[in-house]
């Protein structure tokens, strides 16, 4: 470790650095300090909140189709948004919303559709078959 090389920097003077050859051992490694393998919490400032842990709240009442008209009707008397309504009404501003966007009762699903029944003339074709067919006999 006899070389050492110069170098300069320009806000300090001289300086110089240790170059090793290739088979010359460095400085041995510094090991750990013991208190670093500890596991530290972090600061608290004495004004910051500490978290607490998640607690869902409690799903709210649904609307009744009552409730649904009265604030619907209670928007077109007053004139007043969504905000301004759930602000003054017991429900949330969500449920307000949803009131206010959608019909005051859900529309019923049809499951057939009129235009997949059969027309009279289908259906007399389709018994007739039904009585000429041998095993269809005992179907109609």
């Amino acid at each position: 470790m006899d070389h050492l090389i110069p170098v300069s920097s320009g806000l300090s003077s001289l300086s110089y650095f240790p170059i090793f050859r290739d088979n010359e051992a460095g400085p041995a490694p510094q090991d750990r300090p013991e208190d670093d393998l500890v596991v530290r919490e972090r600061p608290v400032n004495p004004l910051q909140e500490i978290p607490q842990p998640y607690e869902k709240r409690p799903k709210s009442k649904d609307l009744s189709r009552d409730d649904r008209v009265g604030l619907r009707k209670m928007k077109e008397w007053t004139g007043w948004t969504a905000t301004e309504i759930a602000r003054r009404v017991p429900f949330t501003a969500r449920q307000v919303q949803y009131a206010l966007d959608n019909p005051p009762t859900p529309r019923k699903t049809n499951p057939r559709p009129g235009g997949h029944r059969l027309t009279e003339e289908e259906l007399q074709r389709l018994d007739q078959f039904l009585r000429d067919n041998p095993q269809g006999r005992d179907i109609a």
